[in-house]
């Protein structure tokens, strides 16, 4: 285990194994809320009674946003 976390110190002795784990944990949880996108838009247009059009434009602003 100790040389695995040598892997995430500079050269000046500072470790960034917890900026790392952060950053993966982030981006895992990013990926799961982008997945679940279009299965959370038919629930939407369900439960708040919306039309089709309306439900398209939850991952359309989603995707908006990359652009």
């Amino acid at each position: 285990m100790k040389n695995f976390l040598n892997i995430f110190r500079t050269a000046d002795g500072k470790s960034h194994a917890v900026t790392f784990a952060l950053v993966c944990t982030l981006f895992f949880m990013w990926g799961m809320c982008n997945g679940m996108l279009d299965t959370l838009s038919q629930y939407f247009k369900s439960t708040l009674h919306v039309s089709n059009t309306e439900a398209a434009r939850v991952p359309g602003a989603n995707y908006t946003a990359y652009f």
